[in-house]
């Protein structure tokens, strides 16, 4: 993907119910199927992804998150600002 046609990719940090593994959830203006296809690199990674939702990357080992937002220069945000990015992208996000 060049610089000119790579879409923004912004994170949500998602608490799971136990609380024993890191998940971000990802989105991108570009869409869901695209901001997929361009994540291929999930070493250490289980992907949680389906139709009509957002993509989330749940770490299975250590620092497998971080190096994937470093990887993919994916602004992670307050719930607040991903609710209003989400609204802003309206239904190109999904």
């Amino acid at each position: 993907m060049t610089t000119e046609s790579k879409a923004r990719l912004y994170g949500l940090w998602v608490l799971q119910h136990h609380g024993t593994n890191r998940i971000l959830t990802v989105m991108s203006s570009a869409g869901i199927a695209a901001q997929r296809a361009h994540m291929t690199e999930v070493d250490g990674l289980e992907v949680r992804a389906g139709e009509g939702r957002f993509t989330q990357y749940v770490e299975q080992q250590p620092q497998a998150l971080t190096q994937l937002i470093a990887l993919h220069d994916i602004e992670v945000l307050s719930f607040q600002a991903w609710a209003e990015k989400k609204a802003e992208f309206g239904d190109a996000c999904r």
